[in-house]
């Protein structure tokens, strides 16, 4: 039987070296069973700023001291209280959708028709290029009267003064109208010009 003993020790030797090591044991907190797939959620875009439909939105630098005012219709862009020292005018943009609103022309000459000259007085009309955009202009004193749009006046108002503009370009064209006293728009002039001369129109998406 002794003789056994050596036989049988060197065959299950053998054996145990035949045979794949075992995998080590997984480390405590480690887990079992098959590795997952892991994805990564995408952020949101970022929202896109609120306003007019696209292509409307016009960029510029309101004048200090003038007031910005919520916009009381979907076509109006912006509003503003302009301080002066005949009392308060008022500034409006506009903007109906692309070549929407009517030419430049049509529009001046709309305007024009909504104030009655004073005496003596001749209708500034200019035109100048900003920032890639047309700016065509007009200034003109008188009478301001009740419109057609119902935004004017609700009686005749004499010693007025309206300051217009049209700014032409991609997206446009926007119309920028200011009226009220001829004193507070004559001190205010400059100011409006300036503000036409910074408009850019904002990048399409």
């Amino acid at each position: 039987m002794r003789s056994l003993v050596p036989f049988l020790a060197l065959a299950l030797l053998a054996a145990g070296c035949g045979s794949e090591p075992a995998a080590p044991p997984p480390a405590d907190g480690a887990a079992r069973g098959p590795a997952l797939l892991a994805f990564e959620t995408p952020a949101p875009p970022p929202a896109r700023d609120p306003g007019p439909a696209d292509g409307g939105a016009l960029r510029f630098t309101l004048p200090e001291g003038w007031e910005s005012m919520p916009t009381s219709s979907p076509v109006r862009l912006a509003q503003a209280r302009i301080p002066g020292p005949g009392g308060e005018a008022n500034l409006v943009v506009y903007w109906f959708g692309e070549g929407g609103g009517g030419s430049a022309e049509e529009s001046l000459q709309r305007w024009l028709g909504e104030i009655d000259p004073a005496p003596g007085a001749v209708p500034v009309r200019e035109r100048f290029a900003a920032n890639g955009l047309a700016v065509s202009w007009v200034d003109a004193t008188g009478t301001l009267l009740p419109n057609r749009m119902g935004t004017g006046p609700a009686t005749p108002q004499p010693g007025s003064r309206l300051l217009g503009a049209v700014i032409e370009g991609p997206g446009g064209p926007w119309f920028v109208k200011a009226t009220g006293p001829e004193a507070t728009l004559a001190a205010a002039r400059a100011d409006f010009l300036a503000l036409l001369a910074t408009a850019q129109a904002a990048p399409r998406p």
